[in-house]
């Protein structure tokens, strides 16, 4: 080889395999990262979204119950219908005549969501 080729490949330095390994491992926890950022961000948002749900139904349930004929013994006050999966309890309790206490409990696949209390007033 001449002087001149051994100055040019002198120069010439490329990724040794160790360099291209780092990065190819730096970039998968980048990207393992991001993922499981955005899995626990999904799941997040769809709680959220039962949240609100269950919530909006106890309020409907409540306001519709408030709406009917005071009945003293609370016991025809039905409950709302509900989309899949969710479940709606309504309980009554008479504080005194005149007087009872609801109560709203919203369940996800039996699992309690969200309760909520108000009173009816006889009028």
């Amino acid at each position: 080889m001449s002087r001149e080729s051994r100055r040019q490949n002198r120069r010439e330095t490329g990724d040794s395999l160790i360099e291209l390994l780092a990065a190819v491992a730096i970039i998968s926890i980048a990207l393992t990262t991001f993922i499981v950022a955005l899995s626990t961000g999904a799941l997040g948002v769809r709680h959220s979204n039962r949240l609100t749900t269950a919530n909006n139904l106890a309020l409907s349930q409540l306001e519709t119950v408030k709406g009917l004929e005071y009945d003293n013994t609370g016991t025809t006050y039905a409950a709302i219908s509900a989309p899949a999966n969710y479940g709606v309890l309504l309980s009554t309790q008479v504080i005194s005549p005149g007087l009872q206490q609801l109560t709203v409990t919203i369940t996800y696949a039996a699992d309690p969501l969200v309760t909520l209390s108000d009173y009816k007033v006889e009028r």
